[in-house]
């Protein structure tokens, strides 16, 4: 669209349409949570919000002519219906579904997202070529929102509406079932009784895990926004970049799976700190490299990395709250990171405008995604508690038994 010269677009007004809709997004992310909880689970919501982004998106493809209409119907109405069927009911689902290998169907459910981030890029990019018309990559995401609006209508919403518990509960191994086995406790901190939403805002712990999130919504956000052309800046061709946004496809779907899997092992939180402070060496390196294997790396961890976040910082977050609240505080944690990721898209186009590069900001977005990398450093479980959640759920096991 920008290099369409009847939209009349440039950097600025591109790079504020991407912060109105991370703005909106997150500042809807707590009503989409408490809408939930009230709705007994986000099967409404998942319904509403793909059917919207299947109307704006058709909206695109036949009638958006000016930056105005791009401001409006992406930057605000494909945002709330990107919310309603995104993060916080899909992270809030699992919760409700898993209580043990959380971490690990948060990961198969990403890899799935970034398969489609590893095909998205050529099929659209092809798509466009084919018809000469940059409208044709909104026709082609019009038909994929319609498919996803089909497949919510047979979502579980909650096992409680069935009969059923939560995969890893203590209520699975009953009492009276003499095939009952030992299960070894988790190997990570998990918090048995929920803390009050009070409690949760008011934890350091709580506000440490948003930010190790953050930083990852900001590496992510700036990608998505400009990583293209920050790299055909800097002389790479359209379709070498091509390819290596296929790579953030490949990081993002092995960053979900991997550390998912490892999730009842090793504190997700820890994991996230490592990815980001790879993740924002690599930014520092991309700032002004011609090296393509810098390029792939870029864009291979800078998937790795929201992959992992998105995996990862809830686990983290359900972990140390408990599922009780979860959904509500996770509301309130993409707000904020929302409304601090919402300034990447447009600081980067006016900070582009006037010097002619994307270098400076890059460098600024690796920098904060080390320091929140540190932050996932100095998070702190207590230790008593953790022996005591093992110690009361190996119990439980054992006298099932």
């Amino acid at each position: 669209m920008k290099l369409d010269e009847s939209m009349r677009m440039n950097a600025t007004i591109l790079g504020m349409g991407f912060s109105v809709y991370i703005l909106l997004q997150g500042w809807a992310a707590p009503l989409i949570g408490r809408v939930g909880q009230r709705l007994g689970g986000f099967k409404q919501l998942f319904i509403v919000g793909t059917a919207l982004c299947a109307v704006c998106s058709f909206v695109c493809s036949m009638w958006m002519n000016d930056a105005i209409t791009y401001l409006v119907v992406f930057g605000v109405f494909m945002s709330i219906g990107t919310g309603c069927a995104g993060q916080v009911p899909t992270d809030a689902t699992v919760a409700y579904w898993f209580k043990r290998k959380r971490g690990l169907v948060l990961g198969v459910i990403l890899g799935f997202s970034g398969l489609a981030a590893i095909i998205g890029p050529p099929i659209v990019h092809g798509v466009i070529s084919a018809v000469g018309d940059w409208r044709a990559g909104w026709w082609f995401l019009t038909g994929c929102s319609v498919v996803a609006c089909i497949l919510a209508c047979f979502l579980y919403a909650k096992p409680e509406d069935y009969g059923q518990v939560a995969y890893g509960s203590e209520d699975v191994v009953g009492v009276d079932d003499p095939s009952a086995k030992v299960k070894k406790p988790i190997g990570v901190f998990q918090r048995q009784e929920s803390l009050t939403f009070r409690e949760g805002m008011r934890s350091l712990n709580t506000w440490l895990i948003m930010l190790g999130g953050g930083v990852g919504q900001f590496t992510y956000t700036f990608t998505v926004s400009f990583g293209m052309l920050h790299f055909m800046d800097l002389g790479f061709a359209a379709v070498m970049v091509t390819a290596a946004l296929s790579a953030r496809g490949v990081g993002s779907s092995l960053g979900g799976f991997i550390p998912g899997f490892l999730a009842d092992r090793i504190e997700p939180i820890r994991m996230q700190g490592a990815n980001m402070v790879v993740t924002g060496i690599l930014f520092l390196l991309g700032a002004t490299t011609g090296s393509q294997i810098v390029l792939f790396l870029f864009f291979f961890f800078t998937g790795w990395a929201i992959g992992s976040q998105k995996s990862l910082c809830p686990t983290a977050l359900a972990n140390w709250l408990g599922t009780d609240n979860f959904p509500r505080v996770y509301g309130y944690t993409l707000l904020v990171l929302a409304t601090l990721a919402s300034l990447i898209p447009v600081a980067t186009g006016a900070l582009y405008d006037a010097t002619g590069t994307y270098a400076l900001a890059t460098q600024i977005v690796g920098a904060s995604a080390i320091v929140g990398g540190v932050a996932c450093f100095l998070v702190r479980y207590p230790k008593k508690a953790r022996a005591t959640a093992a110690s009361a759920e190996s119990e439980q096991f054992e006298n099932s038994r």
